[in-house]
């Protein structure tokens, strides 16, 4: 009687806290790397390409400049997208994505630094070969926590470290700290010479339209690259929550599958419990008898009947419940990221136990209290 129930509950809020915890896990990326509800990045190419070209770059420095004038921005940080080169120190060598950005490249990423220093503005005008790079690349290609002023060899360019990234942590397989950042003007001259960015990171002051901000940035992109009225954008704008939204509207199908599924499951395990209580009632009848006897009235019986079927729903959310924290332990290492049981979850599962057992014992508890003291007692 309890188990079928319980099970109802373990795939239920199984299966849910791992599409909240998806749901969480990237509202907490997102967060982390800057990119909020106050901001947009726009990337080069059109809309309609499914992967990143570099013959696609269309940004540029006067869309970057024109930009930052439009009402509602607060700031901007342009980069080229990072490209993988093999570090290299004395003997030691690693595969690590460079990526060119601009002096706030960090700042605009709530990115603090660990060690040193991020490269300034002077650093990107005058070119310099100065390099910060992610905690990843610190600990595998030097195994020292003396790591600034040392030269390493990024495409036979040598490149000073002046700083090193806060640990962010892994999204997945993805080693986010396996970076390193130089100057945008430096990448330019001497890994990959290109004119124009690659994306165009900006942050929306508070209070303003976003929607508003996009459309005049989007107009004056159009008209910088000579987009005429018909013509498909080489840019493509994404905001916060549409990334949010696409996740959270497959997190809302899944959840309205799993009611679907959870009122099979209650008519199934609801009639389990019937047969039950009513199997129970029959093996009670001389004791309901007895109590009927003694003054109990109809009311009383069916009281009695359904708190225990309530009782047995309850059980059934406690053990199903634990399970589901037991399993959340458990499969932490194999998930990019943790299953999420939130108190939605404990609420639903608990009122899906009690109005199941509920429910399904007012028959039993009707036919308990029609019996006849007199005919089962004589």
């Amino acid at each position: 009687m309890v188990v079928s129930v319980t099970i109802s509950i373990v795939v239920i809020s199984s299966v849910y806290s791992i599409g909240s915890g998806a749901v969480h896990k990237l509202e907490t990326i997102m967060k982390n790397f800057g990119f909020g509800a106050d901001a947009i990045i726009i990337i080069s190419g059109p809309p309609i390409s499914k992967h990143f070209n570099v013959k696609q770059l269309s940004l540029t420095d006067q869309d970057l400049d024109d930009i930052k004038m439009v009402n509602g921005v607060s700031e901007t940080s342009a980069g080229i997208f990072f490209k993988e080169y093999s570090l290299k120190y004395k003997g030691n060598t690693i595969l690590t994505g460079v990526q060119g950005g601009q002096s706030n490249w960090a700042k605009v990423r709530h990115w603090g630094v660990s060690q040193g220093r991020f490269f300034d503005r002077n650093d990107v005008i005058k070119r310099l070969k100065v390099c910060v790079i992610g905690a990843t690349v610190a600990k595998q290609l030097f195994n020292t926590k003396s790591v600034l002023g040392r030269f390493i060899n990024i495409n036979n360019h040598y490149f000073k470290i002046i700083g090193v990234l806060s640990r962010k942590g892994a999204v997945g397989k993805f080693d986010v700290d396996n970076i390193a950042i130089i100057p945008y003007t430096t990448f330019r001259a001497l890994l990959y010479h290109t004119r124009y960015f690659a994306y165009i990171k900006v942050n929306i002051e508070q209070g303003s339209n976003m929607n508003s901000v996009i459309k005049t940035i989007t107009y004056i992109l159009r008209k910088n690259h000579n987009l005429h009225k018909g013509r498909i954008s080489d840019f493509k704008i994404i905001k916060p929550s549409q990334i949010i939204e696409m996740v959270t509207k497959a997190n809302y199908a899944l959840t309205m599958f799993l009611i679907i599924i959870a009122g099979i499951s209650m008519i199934v395990s609801g009639i389990v419990i019937m047969n039950m209580m009513l199997s129970y009632i029959e093996k009670k009848k001389y004791e309901i008898a007895v109590k009927r006897s003694f003054g109990a009235t109809r009311k009383d019986i069916i009281k009695e009947i359904t708190l225990t079927g309530s009782i047995i729903g309850l059980i059934s959310a406690i053990v199903g419940l634990v399970i589901t924290f037991s399993i959340s332990l458990s499969i932490g290492g194999l998930l990019p990221f943790d299953m999420y049981v939130c108190p939605r979850v404990v609420l639903f599962s608990t009122f899906f136990s009690l109005l199941t057992g509920f429910l399904f014992s007012l028959v039993p508890a009707y036919r308990a209290s029609k019996m006849q003291p007199s005919r089962i007692l004589l």
